[in-house]
């Protein structure tokens, strides 16, 4: 509020405007009247995908000029750039843009934030727990350590220059996101096999698969943004925690076909190197800081959200 009372429109910068996550969460925030700045490293890709409804400015993160403009006017930054971690094996270059698109676009966009800006909002994911079959994680529970493995040092490395913002910001969040189920991204990529009755568990299919719906994702990171309790690390997963198996099986299911087959885990060594902890990992995440903040999931259950991606909109 103003002086005289009346609602000022605060400014939000999206980073990874053309994302999964941001095109969820970018309506969201439109409705709640907030001013959206999002970025892109394509001139015209977000005016052509987003018909001027928010402000595009290019952004490349290693550009220091570009990432002071990018901050003009802006109090608010929800930060979920970063290059995808599925695809293909990681290699030497690979791991470096992986790293780099995370951690140094972390560090570079911290350095030159405004004064303008009180409130900071960056990704981060359950890698930065420890991989345990047995162990349950929430936000107070202990962390991974950086020799657990490459993701588990990039997702440390990527909160420690998350937390630097507090000596520039009010507010710091790190958003500890799950496996992002929707009509998109890995979803998207797996639905045919499924539906030509090739799916499969991985390995014995114990390890935890921590999971959340898109819709559910998107207004989580928006209640976090409005609620101003919520702080430091908060795990944006489902609140029921399941197996890879169970999720593969509820999959199946909701596209009737069968799961009967198994991919065992020395070939995804073989087939994807370094990358195939992202399949055998093993995470049992519960998003405690929502629930005891009352935020309520319209996903609580994996048949559910399978259900609403395939069946209601269809």
């Amino acid at each position: 509020m103003d002086k005289k009372g009346n609602s000022i429109q605060e400014t939000v910068l999206v980073t990874g405007a053309m994302g999964f996550v941001a095109s969820e969460l970018i309506p969201l925030l439109l409705k709640e009247n907030y001013k959206i700045i999002g970025t892109t490293r394509r001139k015209d890709s977000i005016n052509n995908f987003w018909k001027g409804k928010i402000e595009e400015r290019v952004w490349d993160y290693r550009d220091e000029t570009q990432t002071e403009r990018i901050l003009e006017n802006v109090s608010i930054v929800i930060h979920l750039q970063g290059e995808n971690v599925g695809e293909g094996r990681w290699t030497d270059l690979r791991k470096k843009e992986i790293h780099d698109s995370r951690i140094l676009s972390t560090k570079n966009l911290i350095n030159k934030f405004p004064k303008s800006v009180h409130t900071f909002i960056s990704a981060s994911a359950i890698s930065v727990y420890p991989s345990s079959r047995t162990e349950h994680f929430d936000e107070y529970s202990k962390t991974s350590t950086p020799t657990d493995g490459f993701l588990e040092s990039v997702c440390l490395q990527w909160e420690e220059e998350a937390k630097l913002s507090k000596q520039k910001v009010e507010r710091e969040v790190r958003l500890r996101i799950g496996l992002v189920l929707g009509e998109k991204g890995l979803i998207a990529k797996l639905k045919p096999v499924f539906l030509f009755g090739l799916g499969a568990s991985i390995a014995d299919g114990n390890q935890g698969c921590p999971w959340i719906h898109i819709h559910d994702l998107a207004r989580a990171i928006l209640f976090t943004l409005q609620n101003k309790n919520l702080e430091g690390p908060v795990n944006l997963v489902g609140p029921n925690p399941i197996s890879f198996s169970e999720l593969a099986n509820s999959f199946g299911k909701s596209l009737n076909r069968p799961v009967f087959l198994n991919i065992p885990g020395w070939f995804l060594k073989l087939a994807l190197g370094e990358a195939s902890a992202l399949p055998l990992g093993s995470y049992y995440i519960h998003p405690k800081k929502l629930k005891d903040s009352g935020f309520q999931f319209n996903f609580e259950k994996i048949e559910n959200a399978f259900m609403d991606i395939f069946h209601e909109r269809s």
